[in-house]
């Protein structure tokens, strides 16, 4: 694909909405020139479309994006990595209409743009710059193809599910920890005896025993734990000068059950992938550390493949 037959599409992608700007070819008499002709005429060169539209205006919706580019049939989107969540929508949109997408890293179109004399913090602009980003000379190799080194390399689908799988028990561990600090705080007068011992879950499918003992889930603990902390609460401090298990607390523990469990399925995941042949190298190093699943799984959403960071390749 030569970039004199690219048609581009810039794409640039804010919480709930894109602007878009399609060029054909690279501007004439270079792109602040086009920006300062083209900028009054916004709403029209550089439309934006909503996630989520307000009804009661005249916001265009991901449907009239779909349109949008199934009427001006792009060779090539370009997109900035604006977060997992943001652009994920618009991306599956692109794919689904068999439009390849390219990324260009924050750093790169940074410089690009202050390259070429753009304004910041201008949606407009943006969409402008990554649609010209693709038709440049600067990114083209000597045989007129486009250069897709300039573009981040794109990684295999694994390697999207490991990060998303991470993202999302890094977010779980986020979540408990103020959960856990303030039903720890409590214990210190309702079951003092526990309120700082350690509790972690030894089989699949049960919960940490002392969250499910608060929780009163008896079928999702080890019997014989559950016996024993039965035991222990009714020898405890608190119960013999009249304090009792705060309904407030043993729902902090139902959380804090479920939340182990989502845990133990996400890890159930990321173990079948981390294990995947194509991985073999990379956990064979891995093993020479002792890295734990996690921590896998971490390095292999940020490195692989590590050839990317190699200069030729």
């Amino acid at each position: 694909m030569t970039i004199k037959s690219i048609t581009s599409l810039g794409v640039d992608v804010s919480k709930s909405s894109v602007t878009c700007h399609i060029l054909t070819s690279y501007p004439v008499g270079g792109l602040k020139n086009y920006w300062q002709k083209s900028r009054s005429k916004a709403s029209t060169l550089f439309p934006s479309f909503y996630s989520s539209p307000n009804p009661k205006t005249n916001q265009k919706s991901a449907f009239d994006f779909a349109d949008y580019v199934k009427n001006h049939s792009p060779d090539v989107a370009v997109l900035e990595p604006t977060g997992n969540h943001y652009s994920r929508l618009w991306a599956r949109i692109l794919e689904s209409l068999g439009i390849k997408i390219l990324w260009v890293g924050h750093i790169e179109l940074r410089r690009y743009r202050g390259g070429k004399n753009l304004p910041n913090k201008s949606d407009a602009a943006d969409a402008l710059a990554m649609a010209a980003y693709a038709l440049d000379q600067e990114n083209q190799l000597e045989s007129g193809e486009l250069n897709e080194r300039a573009f981040l390399m794109h990684r295999p689908e694994p390697i999207d599910q490991l990060r998303e799988l991470v993202q999302q028990l890094e977010h779980l561990n986020r979540v408990q920890s103020p959960i856990i600090n303030y039903t720890r705080q409590a214990l210190a007068w309702q079951f003092p005896e526990k309120a700082h011992s350690k509790t972690e879950s030894t089989k699949l499918g049960n919960v940490p025993p002392l969250w499910g003992w608060l929780a009163q889930r008896e079928l999702e603990v080890h019997p014989a734990s559950y016996k024993s902390l039965t035991r222990q609460y009714q020898q405890s401090a608190a119960v013999q000068f009249g304090f009792s298990i705060d309904p407030f607390v043993r729902l902090h523990a139902y959380w804090l059950c479920d939340i182990a469990l989502e845990e133990q399925r996400l890890e159930a995941v990321l173990k079948s992938l981390v294990n995947d042949d194509q991985f073999a190298k990379y956990n064979q190093v891995f093993d020479l550390f002792k890295f734990g699943l996690r921590i896998r799984a971490r390095l292999l959403s940020r490195i692989y493949p590590f050839e990317a960071f190699l200069v030729d390749g």
